[in-house]
């Protein structure tokens, strides 16, 4: 159906309404552009597109006179618009052309079931459209929209087209609520805003393949899905924020490459090409624009309109030598797979249109795979190779303590870390601190960041030199300096107001900093418990100093001058505990653990306390997830944490689906499993972390794929050589340092926050043997086989310290000890482990096991009853660094 409205959008004017049953498009008369794309029968009311109003942008004008018409042109271009540079046979200059600036040329249609807007002769305004029509047409189907874009020569010469974009933009400005508020207003009615109205948009471009998933912040109802269709392939993409395109003209959101070679400043993935069109030919492109109802249906979808519906496991970024699974599951004849020569492809048995490979990296770094398949169609998968994630760890804190310390006397952070300068290979200085003199005062979430990584790797790989380091900090700097030694509150900042700046750094409000603190009293008390380690203190003083961090976190006192500010969630509570949950805070089940068995329990009764004090506002609210931002991910792990402690399912679903939102599905490496493609910064492996709950839950193997290729990913933002990067830059033509789309959060130039992404991701690494569905046997974070009767299992994950063989239920943690192989009898009746030594500090071996049968088992150190769960402990010999044993079952209860 058709209609014609007004005054809905700013600038108000005349829109055309088509809609069915499955969508409403809105489109404006004028210019032909999308304002709005929503889904019938959507008790959100999301618009997923973005327009004038609700991205908040001014619509400026540039003061130019464009010749034989006196107007001034706009700058902004929007979901609809083309973009081109093209030149005539003769010409050599490629020139820019924009329907954006063809008004005089452009006339737009309808009927009952269609919006056609036409661009028919040469525009006489500056950047207009020359020698080429363009019809572009928005059909209904019966449940999808079809959307073409068809250019014809006008001209009596070949014309040449360097560059046809088409900028899509979405509704994904995070940083503005509702259209009453101002940027990043931090109440509850701005973040349930941007929650159910604004959208995240995920896209795969690769050729024929690709294709853009748009979905909800929440994660409720339906998702968009925007997939290429007949002979069309995108091969680039710019954007994410305003991107430039002309002196004249500039976009927000994405813009998607059909053609690029003009464009390209150096060669990005898929190559660059450009089209030629001979005198009168016409070249049509289209895209289905669809719903799917989750993620298994986008799939479903990808797969009926003739695309690939990829599925991987564990992850895209391996370590090499370690195997991955690879699905492609294609209506179309799939006729080569070309790889480079560090990538290894084994087919396995195809099922109809089901292909599955093994996949093994044999080098270091970016290994492409091209699939050509249909009527020349292809499509690029980027592999990434890291080295074994045992080498980068403790290459990495090597390179911390060697490098990223503060040793200059004078300097008043003296003892503590900084971020590292990867390009001018020094610590950062202010002038190019991200965020000023905050990044130099030895706290916040960037300083904490190389010491919370040290002392959580520590507990594992413990080294002298690291331990010393960390010492030196707490004796030093963070105890008594950073942090009052009477009330445990914590400094934002050692440096206060400096000239010229509009407010000063060092309160101790800012509850993000206190799980830093008290993760890192924390791991020193596992660390000091290890034989042979001796620092400044004992184990219990390194737990109550935990302790008392953690409380102090939670205290009315320690927010007595919040309202100064006034600018975060909910300020009127003053108490920032009661209204957000930190990133860092889930460690505190492990410290309450920790009090309980050391006997603390009016410690352990205070804090828990303390803790279930602050659920109601998390409880009552639908969004309780902002933090110093109203859309934001570093609350969602601990958010999901507080869910648990008050056993509130509907909590923990509703933090999982704003988690799966955010987390990218494309197959690129470094997009795969992140958060919003932010592989290096902490979201991608700490989200990780409710996933891998869900999944031992449900046992759902998608959540296992999200959260496992996420625990890999964050890998690839460590070097052998220890160097840390807040990001990995894979953006085509990316921003120079000092433009203003620079962001140091994609761009690797600084170690940044890594540090928190690195330590959360300690305590997910494990092994996981799956049967699955498409591939049989697999290993997530190990090497595995089976044989009729038993299943072995190789870690792989850097610690060797947690094993589940998911097909039986049964789980193996061990402390001082690492798992080489674990071989399991599937009927449960033996056990056999080979393990070593992590350290020297190791005298014993400590093995927990879940899932055996209950009944009586001997083993090398004698008969032995297991119940529900069984804790052995095994010495090793003098000169030993590896230890075998094995549970054989002589009678089950």
């Amino acid at each position: 159906m058709l209609q014609v409205k007004y005054a809905r959008y700013t600038p108000h004017d005349a829109y055309l309404r088509l809609s069915n049953e499955y969508y409403i498009l809105d489109v404006d008369n004028r210019s032909g552009v999308i304002k709005g794309l929503y889904l019938t029968e959507d008790a959100q009311g999301t618009n997923f597109v973005g327009n004038e109003q609700n991205m908040r942008l001014n619509v400026w004008w540039k003061q130019r006179h464009v010749p034989e018409k006196a107007q001034r042109i706009p700058m902004h271009c929007w979901t609809g618009d083309v973009v081109l540079k093209a030149r005539l046979e003769s010409e050599d200059e490629w020139q820019p052309m924009h329907t954006f600036l063809s008004d005089d040329v452009r006339t737009v249609t309808y009927d009952q079931a269609s919006i056609t807007t036409r661009y028919e002769g040469d525009s006489v305004n500056r950047s207009g459209l020359q020698h080429l029509n363009i019809e572009q047409c928005y059909e209904f189907g019966d449940d999808a929209i079809r959307w073409t874009i068809t250019l014809h020569n006008t001209a009596d010469t070949q014309i040449v087209i360097g560059e046809l974009g088409l900028p899509i933009t979405l509704n994904t400005n995070y940083n503005i609520g509702d259209e009453k508020q101002g940027f990043n207003h931090r109440s509850v009615e701005s973040t349930k805003y941007v929650f159910e109205q604004r959208v995240i948009e995920s896209s795969f471009v690769s050729g024929h393949a690709s294709y853009i998933l748009v979905s909800r912040a929440s994660g409720k109802g339906d998702h968009l899905l925007i997939i290429p269709q007949d002979d069309t392939a995108l091969e680039a993409i710019s954007g994410y924020g305003l991107f430039p395109n002309t002196e004249m003209m500039t976009g927000a959101g994405s813009m998607f490459y059909l053609f690029s070679e003009a464009t390209a400043v150096e060669p990005w993935y898929n190559g660059h090409r450009s089209l030629t069109l001979a005198p009168d030919e016409k070249r049509t492109f289209a895209f289905t624009l669809c719903r799917a109802k989750d993620y298994t249906d986008v799939n479903e979808k990808l797969y009926q309109n003739g695309n690939i519906a990829v599925k991987i496991v564990p992850g895209m970024v391996l370590p090499v030598g370690t195997t991955a699974h690879l699905l492609l599951r294609c209506k179309k004849r799939i006729t080569s797979i070309e790889t480079a020569e560090g990538i290894k492809i084994i087919p396995t048995p195809t099922l109809k249109e089901r292909h599955t490979y093994t996949v093994r990296l044999t080098s270091m770094g970016e290994q492409k795979m091209t699939i050509r398949y249909g009527d020349n169609e292809w499509t690029n998968l980027i592999f990434k190779g890291i080295a074994a994630i045992e080498t980068l760890m403790k290459a990495r804190a090597k390179f911390i303590v060697e490098n990223q310390r503060v040793e200059y006397p004078d300097d008043l952070c003296h003892y503590s870390f900084r971020i590292w300068n990867n390009d001018a290979e020094r610590l950062i200085v202010e002038k190019e601190a991200p965020c000023g003199s905050i990044d130099m005062g030895g706290s916040d979430d960037r300083c904490f960041a190389p010491p919370v990584f040290l002392a959580g790797k520590n507990v594992y790989y413990p080294d002298a030199q690291e331990i010393q380091a960390l010492d030196e900090f707490i004796e030093n700097f963070l105890y008594g300096k950073l942090q009052d030694k009477d009330n445990y509150q914590v400094l934002n900042s050692l440096i206060g107001l400096r000239e010229g700046s509009w407010r000063r750094w060092d309160y101790v409000w800012r509850i993000y900093n206190y799980p830093h603190v008290y993760n890192i009293y924390y791991q020193m008390y596992r660390i000091t418990k290890l034989p042979g380690i001796k620092t400044s203190r004992e184990p219990l003083e390194y737990l109550d100093l935990a302790y008392n961090t953690a409380l102090a976190s939670y205290l009315d006192s320690t927010y007595e001058s919040v309202y100064e500010t006034k600018n975060y969630i909910d300020y009127h509570r003053g108490n920032m505990s009661k209204t957000h949950a930190p990133m860092g805070s889930p460690i505190l089940a492990h410290l309450l653990k920790a009090l309980e068995a050391e006997g603390k329990q009016t410690e352990y009764q205070t804090l828990r306390g303390a803790i279930e004090d602050c659920l109601p506002f998390f409880l009552e609210e639908e969004y309780p997830m902002a933090s110093e931002y109203c859309f934001d991910h570093a609350s969602k792990a601990a958010l999901y944490y507080l869910a648990q402690v008050a056993d509130d399912a509907s909590l923990q679903q509703r933090t999982v689906d704003t988690i799966l939102a955010s987390r990218d599905s494309t197959p690129m490496w470094f997009s795969y499993c992140t958060n919003m493609r932010f592989i290096g910064c902490y979201p991608t492996p700490l989200l990780a972390r409710p996933l891998f709950d869900r999944y031992e839950q449900t046992g759902d193997l998608h959540f296992l794929q999200k959260a496992y290729g996420a625990t890999l990913a964050v890998w690839s933002c460590v070097d052998p050589s220890g160097k840390g990067y807040n990001g990995r830059e894979w953006r085509f033509n990316p921003p120079e340092k000092d433009s203003p789309e620079y962001n140091y959060y994609r761009n690797g130039c600084f170690s940044g926050e890594v540090g928190m992404g690195l330590y959360g991701n300690l305590s997910m690494l494990k092994s996981y043997l799956v049967q699955d569905p498409d591939f049989g046997l697999v290993g997530y974070g190990c090497d595995v086989a089976e044989t009729d009767d038993d299943y072995t299992l190789i870690p792989k994950d850097g610690l060797g310290v947690r094993v589940t063989f998911v097909p039986l239920s049964v789980t193996l943690e061990t402390v001082t000890a690492r798992i080489e192989q674990a071989v399991l009898t599937k009927d449960l009746r033996r056990l056999e482990l080979v393990l070593s030594k992590p350290s020297e500090h190791a005298e014993r071996a400590h093995i927990s096991i879940r899932g055996m049968p209950s009944g009586s088992y001997q083993c090398s150190t004698g008969k032995i009853e297991i119940s529900e769960r069984l804790e052995w402990v095994g010495s090793y010999a003098k000169g030993q660094t590896s230890l075998s044993v094995a549970f054989i079952c002589i009678r089950v209860r």
